[in-house]
């Protein structure tokens, strides 16, 4: 098994720093053991020798810098802190290592802003082919996806198994029992009290397998899953059967060389230990049981899309198939490990440190369609799940209101520990199975026939209907559900099979988040989500234009009497979808229908409409100001404010700060002066076609049915 981490400094620093020479007083032995504990990995011997011999010399900085992330890997965060903000005045390479470090702990904190700045400083003194480069790139972009997952709504609840159960070491891979609620499994590699630890080069805390039972409200009773299973060696808890009767655990001198071992508790003489017969497994191989005859598995295997990617293997009359790959929908060039499918045997959770996570290994989850045959785009779970640290081996707790998980976050009590999650109500794709039960048995329909989008057969003259949906949600869960993509797959279908019809995503919100701020940004984040899926089905990325509105110009009325009216908040939680033609001409081929959603006349806003009313043809918006992060245009949004939406930009990929319509270019000038005069020099003015952009290699096509482009074209004042 190969132990995960998000912050991986070891190798930057321990070859440089490797000999340390103390002025004034010497201790080279106390010396050669911190740094053997260091290099080891027992953080928590190593910080106290440290401790000691800087209070020897103070000054030495390669002395500081290692304590400092001793310091931060037994989650003392303030004094690692305090050391890292003493060292970035020093030489340039301890310098951004101290930067580094130091943004790692504001993101502990939950202060991503902040952190990325420090990485961002980091990155100015580190050249291109240092390889440090491209780490400090991927942690701005997690300090991104932090800032705003970490503020979304949660319906979780997390909380620690408890002080017996989580130690200074690493607790792991948690397994409930398959017969009682009040029994756990799992792997830790903690020392006897008392034990003098290893310095040795190379030496690993041995793992071994461990159990525990809930006594008097709290996880108790540690002991060995089994006397008889642990040795000297590693031994690492994998899986049960599916009636409990055989366990699979890997067993091995080196974590990257175990092996897969069975073991059928038999007491009548009969076989017991034997090799696990996969032969496709390889000793680093992660292997998830779904059922006895069927596997996932996270390998960093040659063909794959990155390093580690997720695989299952089927057993077939005796004999195991090779691994398939799950698929670039899923596996990603970052690491994708510990998959969990649910007991429906559609919905996958599983652990990657790509950059759409909060910091290292974050929980994603996403749904296999037993229609389209391919999985939704994955979603990350956000907090408490997930934090700044690594989330690993997810799994569903018998009852199917919490879930078991482990993590490295700094809140816990030092390397990884065991997490409950709670949900408030039964984890829905646990309940029941499907048919088939596994997605990989899918039939593979190769009967499908995408030309006529299923509106029957075409000919030259008849025109192509497109029926364009409204979807409501109640909360980011739904994204991922059946329910949901069943619509966003009616979209795909339209614009797989036309190529010059595009769409556009609009996203609204309710104003259960009153910052009208971070409703624009959370629809911005929902819209991203919407076109991720358009991609990941096949979907050319510039068919899909995302904008965003939040709670501005609403559908329907939020409160009557001063109450709040539900009914309303439920209709401005939704999505409205455009289909679009890029150049005149094109629409004559296609007959759209927007079904129009029935409203109350007594709660209904006139808001929306006198926005589209002012969208109709041609039309011009100010853009006011662009970023290339969505939350730093927060600061420019007032809440008093019902005019802004965000744009992404598709050609530079910038997210967009957009005021609403005017319907001639000269008003349109007007108003981008006035933002200029407010200090927004960049402001622009930008030409549309009912609400969606004209791009400028056509521009000059529209003109003789919009004769005021011309003003637009040359600018007129």
């Amino acid at each position: 098994m190969k132990v995960y981490r998000f912050i991986k400094l070891l190798k930057f620093i321990l070859p440089c720093f490797i000999v340390l020479s103390l002025h004034g007083q010497t201790n080279e032995f106390l010396l050669k053991q911190a740094d053997g504990f260091f290099q080891n990995r027992q953080f928590i011997k190593a910080v106290v020798l440290y401790q000691q011999l800087q209070r020897i010399n103070p000054k030495d900085e390669s002395l500081k810098l290692k304590r400092a992330i001793a310091e931060y890997e037994t989650n003392n965060l303030d004094t690692a802190g305090r050391l890292a903000m003493d060292l970035l005045k020093s030489n340039v390479e301890k310098a951004r290592l101290a930067e580094y470090l130091y943004g790692k702990i504001l993101m502990s904190k939950g202060k991503y802003t902040e952190a990325a700045a420090h990485f961002k400083q980091s990155l100015l003194h580190t050249p291109d082919t240092h390889e440090l480069h491209d780490k400090l790139i991927d942690e701005i972009k997690r300090c991104g996806s932090g800032e705003i997952l970490l503020f979304q709504p949660s319906q979780v609840l997390v909380e620690s198994a408890g002080p017996e159960v989580n130690t200074v070491w690493d607790e792991m891979n948690p397994v409930p029992s398959i017969n009682s609620e009040s029994r756990i499994y799992f792997n830790s590699n903690r020392e006897s009290v008392g034990a003098p630890g290893n310095t040795g080069d190379g030496f690993e805390l041995p793992f071994d397998m461990y159990a525990s039972n809930l006594t008097n409200g709290e996880w108790s009773d540690i002991g060995p899953l089994n006397n008889e299973l642990n040795t000297k060696e590693h031994e690492l808890l994998v899986d049960f059967s599916e009636r409990g009767q055989v366990v699979y655990y890997k067993r091995g001198n080196r974590l990257a060389d175990l092996k897969m071992i069975t073991d059928t508790f038999s007491q009548n003489g009969d076989k017991r230990i034997g090799a696990f017969d996969h032969p496709y497994v390889m000793p680093q191989d992660e292997v998830i049981f779904f059922t006895d005859s069927i596997v996932l598995i996270s390998s960093n295997r040659p063909g794959g899309y990155g390093n580690f990617d997720l695989y299952y293997s089927i057993r077939q009359k005796d004999t195991w198939t090779i691994p398939v790959n799950l698929g670039k929908s899923i596996n990603t060039p970052y690491d994708e490990i510990s998959p969990y499918l649910a007991f429906d045997g559609r919905t996958l959770v599983f652990s990657s440190n790509n950059t759409r996570s909060m910091g290292g290994f974050d929980f994603f989850t996403t749904y296999f369609n037993d229609r389209t045959k391919l999985w939704s785009a994955p979603a990350n779970l956000g907090a408490p799940l997930n934090s700044s640290e690594d989330e690993k081996h997810f799994r569903i707790t018998k009852s199917r209101l919490s879930a078991l998980f482990d993590s490295n976050r700094k809140s816990g009590e030092g390397g990884y520990d065991i997490y409950f999650a709670y949900f408030n109500q039964a984890w829905v794709p646990q309940v029941e199975r499907s048919r088939p039960v596994f997605f990989g048995l899918v039939r593979q329909d190769t009967s499908t026939n995408l030309v006529n989008s299923g509106n029957g057969p075409q000919n030259s003259n008849s025109k192509i209907s497109l029926t364009v949906p409204t979807v409501f949600y109640v909360s980011d869960d739904q994204f991922e559900l059946p329910s949901m993509t069943k619509q966003l797959d009616e979209v795909v279908r339209s614009l797989q099979v036309n190529q010059n019809v595009n769409v556009i995503v609009e996203v609204f919100s309710d104003k259960t988040v009153q910052s009208t701020g971070q409703n624009l940004l959370f629809s911005i984040k929902r819209a991203e989500i919407i076109k991720e899926y358009f991609i990941n089905h096949g979907v050319k990325p510039f068919q899909v234009i995302i904008k965003a509105y939040g709670s501005n110009f609403p559908l329907a009325i939020e409160k009557l009497n001063d109450k709040p009216n539900p009914a309303g908040q439920s209709l401005n939680r939704r999505i409205e979808f455009t289909y679009y033609m890029s150049e005149p001409g094109f629409d004559k081929k296609f007959e759209i229908h927007k079904v129009d959603v029935p409203v109350n006349a007594l709660i209904k806003s006139g808001e929306l409409d006198q926005f589209r009313s002012k969208e109709k043809n041609l039309n011009y918006k100010t853009l006011i100001i662009s970023a290339s992060n969505p939350a730093n245009l927060e600061p420019y949004i007032s809440d008093s404010s019902s005019t802004f939406f965000i744009e992404k930009n598709n050609i530079n990929g910038k997210y967009e700060l957009m005021s609403d319509a005017q319907t001639d270019y000269s008003m349109a000038n007007k108003t981008r002066k006035a933002w200029v005069a407010k200090g927004f020099d960049d402001a622009v003015v930008v030409a549309y076609i009912d609400n969606a952009r004209i791009m400028q290699n056509v521009i000059s096509k529209w003109t003789d049915i919009y004769p005021d482009l011309i003003n637009y074209i040359y600018r007129s004042e």
